[in-house]
């Protein structure tokens, strides 16, 4: 057991890649209980939840970042919603606000997390090859992004799911659900044994 104190945050819809004041608020209330103060935080994403949590990640007292099933560059996803579901594309561009855009493709070019993805957090990307509403490659990219310079600070783990398995990690009764949340286990297991290293009389020598 990894004996964790979970703080679940519900987003506000205050526009997209907002809820950065809740997010820093949460990290910092959890980082001031006596349970948590000196142990590793790792913040996570689902869906929207990824990109909204690495927008703040640079901001943030955090030792690692899972990102399930999210998507990273509003440019790629977009085209993938048009091409599988064009009504969720609309969708998709009206919150972004780019659809009042004259320059659409810089509009959504310019939201890209991807050239801004802190240095020093360790990653763990989570993804279903099948996933029906967020592109697997994604994940990928967030993960080729993060390990341009250190090729072991982020991990990809792809699940070989259904078409009908998004939102696994929310369904207990998905085949992905058990297998998701033993590489979360593992990974999280090793963030905590490399805190205590480095934490250690020996290391600080």
């Amino acid at each position: 057991s990894l004996q964790a104190v979970v703080l679940s945050l519900d987003w506000r819809d205050i526009g997209f890649g907002s809820s950065g004041d809740d997010v820093r608020s949460s990290i910092k209330y959890l980082r001031e209980t006596s349970e948590v103060q000196q142990q590793p935080i790792v913040i996570m994403g689902l869906d929207y939840g990824a990109y909204l949590s690495l927008a703040q990640l640079s901001a943030l007292d955090v030792q690692g970042f899972i990102a399930a099933y999210g998507f990273f560059n509003p440019a790629s996803h977009y085209q993938f919603l048009q091409e599988k579901d064009p009504a969720a594309a609309t969708r998709f561009l009206t919150q972004t606000g780019c659809n009042l855009a004259v320059q659409l493709t810089q509009c959504l070019g310019d939201l890209s997390l991807l050239s801004s993805i802190p240095k020093t957090v360790p990653i763990l990307a989570l993804h279903n090859t099948k996933d029906p509403l967020v592109n697997v490659a994604e994940s990928q990219a967030l993960v080729n992004a993060a390990n341009i310079n250190d090729a072991l600070r982020a991990t990809l783990v792809i699940f070989d799911g259904t078409e009908s398995e998004h939102y696994f990690l929310e369904d207990a009764s998905s085949a992905l659900f058990t297998p998701a949340l033993s590489a979360m286990k593992d990974w999280m297991t090793e963030i905590i044994v490399r805190m205590n290293a480095k934490n250690s009389p020996q290391e600080n020598q």
